[in-house]
């Protein structure tokens, strides 16, 4: 079970770029697995963020803290890294903080263990670079789709864009993260389906 874990690691990184029998070897001898229950928190407020996951199966989400508010920043599914880019890269205290919404199994690898491959390979500096670019972008996908849409457009776009994704969240991250609160998501979804009713 776990040699299959650390193999979708791998493979999840070979999308970005191409590796060696050599570079997987050394990566694989250094990837820890970890099988944690919902509720778990991979990294608090505060903490610097010394792994970077890649989630195998469950759920996870992030979130800042905003005028006293939990505001949530993304969502991950399997299939898909975890981390906190900023607080990885710079080692420094994280301004986000990463919990597992359901039950998980999360293959990791330390930035010190990280920094060494880069050293014995320079080519999975790239790598990481491509990983880092793709964040980044991620984030700024983000910003710009809060800013270009309303309410009733987001949600829909969101709700689109991932329908089995939506049914796992709670309605109340699915609200911060899009910007607004449960009870207008709520109108929003009766309304959907008084008009997929009436058709």
């Amino acid at each position: 079970m776990d040699n299959t874990t650390k193999q979708a690691f791998i493979e999840a990184i070979a999308r970005f770029e191409p590796l060696s029998s050599q570079v997987v070897d050394c990566i694989t001898q250094k990837l820890q697995v970890q099988r944690l229950p919902k509720g778990t928190a991979l990294l608090t407020l505060g903490e610097v963020c010394h792994r970077l996951y890649f989630l195998q199966s469950g759920l996870a989400y992030a979130y800042y803290a905003l005028q006293h508010q939990e505001v949530t920043s993304w969502f991950v599914k399997e299939g898909d890294f975890i981390y906190s880019p900023q607080s990885f890269l710079k080692r420094e205290p994280s301004k986000e903080a990463i919990l597992l919404l359901e039950d998980a199994e999360l293959v990791s690898l330390t930035f010190d263990d990280m920094e060494a491959i880069y050293d014995a390979y320079p080519i999975t500096n790239k790598i990481g670079r491509l990983i880092t670019e793709y964040y980044i972008l991620k984030y700024d996908e983000r910003a710009r789709f809060l800013r270009s849409y309303n309410n009733e457009q987001r949600f829909k776009l969101f709700m689109d864009a991932d329908p089995p994704l939506f049914e796992r969240l709670p309605l109340k991250l699915v609200a911060s993260f899009l910007g607004t609160v449960p009870a207008t998501l709520s109108r929003i979804l009766s309304k959907k389906n008084k008009c997929s009713n009436s058709n």
